[in-house]
């Protein structure tokens, strides 16, 4: 087996488990209070509720749907931050690195 994509998988693999934890983690540090300023201020909860009562009963998921991509986007933050901390990928060089 080659030892650059062995060694890729498990920076792959290293980087998606970072993902999910640092997402969790956000879920749970966070969630409660984005809710709470949702419910209050968003024209999405809004219009979701209206479309529920209305009788669609699709629209109450867009509301889960969107808090989960707004956490999955922090914690994919969390975890580019980390590799370019612990140098796996260079965003501001010019040099490309090679394995």
């Amino acid at each position: 087996m080659n030892t650059t994509f062995f060694s890729r998988t498990v920076n792959v693999l290293f980087f998606s488990f970072l993902t999910l934890v640092s997402t969790i983690y956000l879920l749970e540090r966070f969630g409660v209070e984005l809710l709470k300023w949702r419910a209050g201020s968003s024209l999405l909860q809004t219009y979701t509720s209206a479309l529920s009562s209305a009788g669609f009963e699709w629209a109450s998921e867009l509301n889960t749907i969107v808090v989960l991509l707004i956490f999955l986007c922090g914690g994919l933050l969390v975890s580019l931050l980390t590799a370019y901390l612990f140098g796996v990928i260079a965003l501001f060089s010019s040099q490309i690195k090679r394995s």
